[in-house]
């Protein structure tokens, strides 16, 4: 089997349990965003140890951990605190244009 073959069938598996399941209500996209947010408040200090320490090790010499944290972690849990305070509006149906060659649809 080829690597192309290998990337169908997990592409194939992919879209086959995707199709299984109807899209997830507002309340499991909340209960997903946040384990998302423990998790990364769990791994933290060990995602800002080894990068800190792979940072060291290359030819850049070195980074603060204050800086992983902004560029790593910090920006990530804002996007989610965001996320999780507009999601109820993101997910309400509104009706958009119809282009003039779809009339007399409607779209939402």
């Amino acid at each position: 089997m080829t690597k192309m073959d290998d990337l169908q069938s997990v592409f194939q598996a992919q879209l086959d349990g995707f199709s299984q399941q109807d899209a997830p209500s507002y309340a499991q996209r909340i209960v997903h965003l946040k384990k998302l947010r423990a998790a990364i408040d769990d791994w933290e200090e060990r995602v800002v140890a080894a990068v800190s320490k792979d940072y060291a090790a290359s030819d850049l010499g070195g980074r603060a951990q204050v800086e992983t944290l902004l560029a790593e972690t910090m920006f990530v849990k804002a996007d989610l605190k965001y996320t999780l305070g507009h999601l109820k509006g993101w997910m309400k149906t509104k009706r958009v244009p119809t282009a003039l060659q779809y009339k007399p649809a409607r779209n939402e």
